[in-house]
């Protein structure tokens, strides 16, 4: 409808320049002297006058036609503004258009890997808070948003606000507004995640019932100073209060190696495009994919995988434990590089090398132990990750090993593999694959294997409101001296972005097992970050 009227408007507006042109000529020719010296015209020059004034005439008709209102007009206005009125808001806002334009490309592609455009957008915030949360964000395992993004992503989502739009008092002009408005970004930057969980209709649930998964955190980041610190808790189902306490997920430093040799700024990617960190602290140690979304911000199920799950098992647990709990937070360093891959696009590599404290105890109560602040052994657990890929598709693979005995009892050691893809096409799909593998000696001269399976995959279905399809399925096995068990679990359900960004998650999972009847439980999660 709009093309066909902007089509009769471009028509005709040509009809009538080609056809004035012609009739100018002709009304020169065709006009008569009067006594009095004035002329008038003759009626050749009439009827071409006339047939002009009729397209005239039509012109303004399709004109009004253009501009009427039609369906598309009132979708556009349900999105709160027109192309055009985006145009004039941006030129009229405190912010380079350019700067913005490319911001909203990098946004496009980078901020939408782990949750949905939605999730910022429909938020307002001010041009130095949207530049702390990129920051943040940015400095999340296998997040791929490089130091010269930061400043056009944060600048696309602050002129997204009314508050900022308008011209600045005192002549300021906008490079410098935005600059200003940096100078007075707050060293410290306080963040919340609340995540409510109700999982039900089975007896043998582990934790049934509702319970609030709530990460809060508080990081600090001085302007161009290459040390940053961060320190983030989360609710813990091992308190004393009914089962719920709180833990220290990280209180970890960093050092930016590359600005800290080099003195490039740290809003510059830096020449050769490397990027290197040193975090010491305690830290989700990066194994995996899935460690770098373990937090509830970014997950789109209620329930983790079974190869990382814990206190929200299904039937006896018995000796049955996943390959390794998530987040998985140790103490140590952790060396990260990152490297754009030459003649590659935007292909890129990265590596993880760490040193922590490492699992304890082994057997049943692996994990239980692992949980202290404080090595059991003077032994050091080592391990990497390594990645290569770009913003649509992601290769890594992980391993790690360590020993787990009291100091000076027969070793117990443990290796851990892994292996993980990660594919996005625009927001339209998302597909997700991982294996994990723990090999441990419980006690000694004893053996056991614990792997499994993750394929999760979404599909979005409508944009307005943002509703997406989820299916996953996995599993975990187990042999060796502690017994051969598996789960297989197949969940399914529905994401729903609600108003402020919110995420409302509903899943259904059929749970199968080796030695009991299968069941099914519902869950249903809703988040909200600040």
């Amino acid at each position: 409808m709009f093309a066909s009227r902007t089509t009769q408007f471009v028509l005709a507006t040509l009809t009538l320049l080609a056809f004035s042109r012609g009739v100018s000529a002709q009304w020169s020719a065709g006009v008569a002297v009067a006594s009095d010296g004035s002329t008038t015209p003759s009626s050749a020059a009439t009827e071409k006058a006339e047939f002009l004034q009729a397209i005239k005439h039509q012109l303004a008709a399709y004109q009004e036609e253009l501009h009427a209102p039609d369906s598309s007009d009132s979708m556009r206005e349900e999105r709160n503004v027109s192309s055009d009125d985006e145009e004039d808001g941006r030129s009229n806002s405190r912010f380079e258009e350019a700067v913005v334009r490319r911001g909203e490309q990098f946004f496009d592609v980078s901020c939408t890997q782990c949750h949905d455009a939605e999730r910022a957008t429909s938020k307002r915030k001010s041009y130095s808070g949207w530049l702390a949360n990129v920051r943040r964000m940015a400095a999340k395992e296998d997040a791929d948003i490089p130091a010269n993004e930061h400043v056009p992503i944060a600048t696309y989502l602050a002129s997204l606000n009314p508050a900022n739009q308008g011209s600045d008092s005192g002549g300021e002009s906008r490079s410098d507004a935005v600059a200003a408005a940096e100078a007075q970004l707050p060293p410290f930057n306080l963040n919340a995640t609340v995540s409510t969980v109700w999982r039900g209709t089975d007896n043998d649930l582990e934790n049934k019932g509702f319970f609030p998964d709530v990460w809060v955190g508080v990081e600090w980041r001085a302007p161009e100073n290459p040390v940053s610190g961060r320190v983030v808790t989360c609710t813990s189902c091992h308190g004393d209060n009914n089962g719920l306490g709180v833990e220290l997920v990280e209180a970890s430093a960093t050092l930016d190696l590359v600005h800290w040799l080099t003195r490039c700024p740290t809003d510059k990617r830096c020449p050769g495009g490397l990027e290197a960190e040193l975090k010491a602290g305690r830290f989700i140690v990066p194994f995996g994919a899935f460690s770098g979304r373990v937090h509830p911000g970014a997950l789109r199920t209620v329930s983790l995988p079974l190869m990382y799950n814990m206190g929200r098992r299904a039937g006896p647990i018995n000796v049955f434990q996943p390959v390794i709990n998530m987040p998985y937070s140790d103490e140590g360093a952790n060396l990260h590089l990152k490297y754009p891959l030459p003649g590659c696009c935007d292909w890129s590599a990265t590596l993880d090398a760490y040193a922590v404290n490492g699992l304890q105890i082994g057997g049943p109560d692996v994990f239980f132990a692992s949980r202290s602040y404080r090595d059991n052994n003077s032994n050091t657990a080592v391990g990497g990750r390594a990645t290569i890929g770009n913003k649509e598709i992601r290769i890594g693979g992980s391993i790690a090993n360590g020993e787990q005995q009291q100091e000076e009892s027969p070793n117990q050691v443990y290796k851990l593999v892994g292996a993980d893809v990660t594919y996005r096409w625009k927001e339209t799909l998302r597909a997700y694959y991982e294996y994990a593998i723990r090999d441990e000696a419980p006690f000694p001269d004893a053996t056991n294997t614990v792997y499994g399976n993750l394929f999760e995959g979404e599909l979005f279905l409508l944009d307005e409101p943002k509703i997406s399809l989820l299916a996953r399925f996995d599993t975990l096995d187990s042999s060796g001296d502690l017994g051969e068990q598996y789960i297989e679990r197949f969940t399914w359900g529905l994401n729903f972005g609600l108003y402020g960004g919110s995420l409302l998650i509903a899943n259904h999972e059929h749970w199968r097992f080796s030695d009991r009847p299968s069941i099914d439980i519902m869950g249903l999660r809703w988040t909200v970050a600040f």
